[in-house]
Parts: C-alpha cells; sequence; structure tokens
C-alpha cells in the first residue's frame, strides 16, 4: 500500500520535472532563435532601439516567453513569438520587426512539437538528440517561408 510520504515524494519528483522541461523549453526556443539568426546571417547584429540611443543593443531576431501552460498532470508548454526586425537601411528609423506566434509543447521526453498558431493543426517536431547545429534547420527554413508569405 502507498502511504502519504510515498505520495509526497513522487508529487515533489513531478514538480521538479515539470521545472527541468520549463528549463528546456527555454533553451530550446533560444536555440530556434539562435539558428534563425545564423541561417538569415544575424548572429550577433543589434540595432538602436531607438534613433537616439548611443549604443545598438536590440537583436535583430527575438523572442517573447508567454506564460507556461501546466493542465494537470501533463508536462508544461508554452506560446512564444519569434520575430525578426526588417529594414531598409541600417540608419533608416523606424524598423519594423514582425513576430509569428508559436506554441511549444512536449510529445516525449526527447521530442518537441513546435505549431506556428497561424496554421491550425500543422505542427513540426525536432528531436532533442539531434545534434544542437542542424537541430532547428528545417524548423528555421519553415518560419522563413511563412514569414515571406506573409509579408507577400
Amino acid at each position: 500500500m502507498i502511504d502519504y510520504q510515498t505520495l509526497c515524494k513522487q508529487g515533489q519528483a513531478f514538480q521538479q520535472t515539470k521545472l527541468t522541461h520549463k528549463e528546456i523549453l527555454k533553451r530550446e526556443i533560444q536555440l530556434f532563435a539562435d539558428t534563425l539568426a545564423r541561417q538569415l546571417g544575424l548572429v550577433d547584429k543589434y540595432y538602436k532601439a531607438n534613433i537616439t540611443d548611443d549604443v545598438a543593443t536590440t537583436p535583430y531576431v527575438q523572442t517573447n516567453i508567454h506564460s507556461f501552460v501546466e493542465d494537470g498532470f501533463e508536462l508544461p508548454k508554452v506560446n512564444f513569438d519569434l520575430g525578426v526586425t526588417l529594414e531598409d537601411a541600417p540608419e533608416i528609423y523606424p524598423k519594423t520587426t514582425h513576430f509569428i506566434k508559436i506554441k511549444a509543447t512536449f510529445a516525449q521526453s526527447d521530442r518537441l512539437l513546435f505549431e506556428f498558431l497561424v496554421i491550425p493543426k500543422v505542427a513540426y517536431s525536432v528531436n532533442l538528440q539531434e545534434d544542437e547545429e542542424y537541430r532547428y534547420s528545417k524548423l528555421t527554413e519553415s518560419y522563413i517561408q511563412l514569414l515571406m508569405k506573409s509579408l507577400s
């Protein structure tokens, strides 16, 4: 028979698992953004958010992570925005950042699903065991194609 202390320990372990999975989601979203920046040639490239700023500190590829959602005993999931700032030229303002809303969820402990929320019912699977350098290349290509389509 399972006693109360055993249930408490299991509950603590489950809470730790959810916390770990939140950290994995954050890290993987950043890796997705970094891959997009690399693919677009925007690694370590920044612009001045305001023309009067002294230093360029705003990255051309940006993420906005929203609140994590935890439905009962499921692993956490999160909606986030991934944006690319477009410009006519570096010295021309204002600049426009185009965001696409995305949902990230765990399909399995080693696999994430990313869904572009403007295209319902289409999810892209990402294997967390795949090499980090290539893990998000297909997803970033889909992102770029969707952004191009949105801008036409």
